[in-house]
């Protein structure tokens, strides 16, 4: 069980530094190419990076948390979701998350 301790000094500078967040889909997914026709007809590659500052605007943040959440649900897809998603732009909540 881990246990959470005080951030040293050092740790606490690492937090104001910028961070990465990097979705990609995987080339050996067995429907890499209807996922990657769908990300690109959504504007999207099939490698995203968004940059991350601690003092970004929240107005920012949440615009990057739901393009983030888009790519993931299109990543994380299987052959139903994908298949009903058709030429219609995919919901970025599934019916789990409704």
């Amino acid at each position: 069980m881990a246990v959470n301790k005080p951030l040293s000094s050092h740790d606490a500078m690492e937090l104001d530094k910028d961070c990465s967040i990097v979705l990609e889909l995987s080339e050996s997914d067995p429907l890499f190419d209807k996922k990657k026709k769908l990300l690109q007809d959504m504007g999207f590659s099939t490698k995203e990076e968004i940059h991350v500052k601690r003092s970004s605007n929240p107005n920012w943040i949440s615009t990057s948390l739901k393009i983030m959440l888009q790519i993931e649900r299109i990543i994380n897809s299987d052959e139903t979701e994908l298949y009903f998603a058709g030429d219609e732009p995919m919901d970025m909540y599934g019916p789990e998350m409704s």
